[in-house]
């Protein structure tokens, strides 16, 4: 049995009112990273959304 583990970063971020994603296993190029995901946006459609700060959230209480 063999098993691999690899070091990655991905990120997803709203671009004009679109979802862009992209992922990468090389941690040096996160300018690359930023540029890839907002290209992948740049395609997609544009999304309805709602962040959930605009929810009324009551946090429970800790004792």
């Amino acid at each position: 049995m063999q098993t691999k583990a690899q070091k990655g970063v991905a990120l997803r971020l709203i671009y004009q009112g679109r979802f862009g994603f992209a992922s990468s296993t090389d941690l040096t190029i996160i300018e690359d990273l930023v540029d890839a995901a907002i290209q992948a946006a740049k395609v997609s459609d544009i999304v309805q959304f709602e962040f959930a700060s605009s929810y009324n959230f009551n946090p429970p209480k800790l004792e």
